[in-house]
């Protein structure tokens, strides 16, 4: 039997997937930042 996903549920799973994302860019920019202000 094939899962029927409504529309809202693979919204929020993509919407989540590039708020990881971004949360992920984030914080490797202040990792690089940190340490471009520390050496």
């Amino acid at each position: 039997m094939p899962t029927v996903f409504p529309p809202d549920y693979l919204f929020l799973s993509v919407f989540s997937n590039y708020v990881y994302l971004f949360i992920l860019f984030f914080y490797l920019s202040c990792i690089f930042r940190f340490f471009n202000l520390k050496y």
